[in-house]
């Protein structure tokens, strides 16, 4: 399969086989090494086929890179990867390509129906050593992870009071009408940031890392009042915005 498509005009597409290219690129820098894989899980056989099949590799800087491949057309899959050794981990990043259907293609001239997309934060959790992850059907997906610090700084347990865990999170409005959500921890699993306008219209979803810091969810949002909602695992709280720009 191409990487790209041109036609008679010159005009040229990106092939979903460039997105999982692009999507590997993680296996292939950092002076990236295959991890051994000692067992693998048995799944339900497709054409004679695993349903799943797993790839890892890690890096100079301990990132560690698992590549899925669900060739299911119809069912997700529930995988579940535990990494040898004494390193307990974080989440990175995680991301998917696929598309409505497995005909789906990236035709001239029109909106992309498959590129590399962000997995949905309740697809993925990480705990220790442990990765969990539900793969969307006929898909291809990549989740990265990266050491947790031993100095100390590490990722958020969630086993305070309702107020210590609310007040580890605030949202303040910015410049350009920006909102700007800040942790005072490192969360093990990717959360889902949404906003909603005052009457409950949902207007931006994004899965994101939160490390300790602060991440804008959206600019140019006009003046009103809004709601953030921050879930991820065991994590279920909503702040109160005023914009005014």
């Amino acid at each position: 399969h191409s990487l790209v498509n041109i036609n008679n005009g010159g005009t040229m597409v990106k092939t979903p086989t460039f997105y999982v290219f692009k999507m590997y690129i993680p296996h292939h820098t950092n002076n990236a090494k295959f991890l051994p894989l000692t067992s693998s899980p048995t799944y339900e056989k497709t054409n004679n086929l695993n349903a799943v099949d797993v790839a890892a590799t890690v890096d100079d800087s301990g990132i560690v890179n698992i590549s899925f491949v669900n060739i299911d057309l119809n069912a997700t899959r529930d995988v579940k990867v535990t990494l040898s050794g004494d390193n307990r981990y974080l989440f990175k990043s995680a991301e998917v390509v696929t598309g409505s259907s497995y005909k789906s293609y990236n035709p001239f001239g029109q909106a992309e129906q498959v590129n590399i997309q962000t997995l949905p934060a309740s697809n993925c959790k990480v705990n220790g050593n442990v990765v969990e992850v539900k793969l969307p059907s006929k898909c291809v997906a990549m989740v990265r992870l990266k050491p947790e610090p031993k100095n100390g700084v590490s990722k958020m347990h969630l086993s305070g009071t309702i107020n210590d865990i609310a007040n580890a999170f605030s949202v303040k409005s910015g410049a350009n009408g920006s909102i700007i959500v800040s942790s005072s921890v490192s969360m093990e699993t990717p959360v889902l940031l949404s906003l909603y306008s005052a009457d409950g219209k949902t207007l931006i979803e994004s899965s994101k890392s939160l490390n300790a810091g602060s991440c804008i969810l959206g600019n140019n949002i006009g003046k009103g009042i809004y709601f953030v909602k921050i879930t991820g695992n065991n994590l279920n709280l909503t702040k109160q915005i005023v914009v005014g720009k």
